[in-house]
């Protein structure tokens, strides 16, 4: 086993730095950004226009996050599907059209 996380290890390591990618980010905004970017990155790769980050659906996002910890499920701790966290949102409006 010691052997196999002795070659693992440096793999690791070598897979981070020749990707270029910084997986040390500071704090959890700056790793959003980081995301955010690389998919943006691969959007431009196919001419595909890049995404924006917005309050409102951040806010959406960060309260499935906190369900999900205690519940891993497309449905809500409350019972109701997980679309229903986007209620009151312009993308809730849109959806319901």
């Amino acid at each position: 086993m010691k052997e196999k996380i002795k070659f693992l290890i440096p793999l690791l390591l070598l897979m981070i730095f020749a990707t270029g990618v910084n997986v040390f980010a500071a704090t959890p905004e700056q790793e959003e950004k980081q995301v955010l970017n690389l998919v943006n990155q691969e959007r431009a790769a196919v001419g595909a226009p890049a995404l924006q980050m917005t309050d409102e659906l951040q806010a959406v996002a960060n309260i499935r996050a906190q369900e999900l910890v205690s519940t891993f499920s497309h449905t809500r701790p409350d019972g109701s599907t997980c679309f229903t966290a986007l209620e009151g949102t312009l993308i809730g409006q849109i959806a319901t059209l």
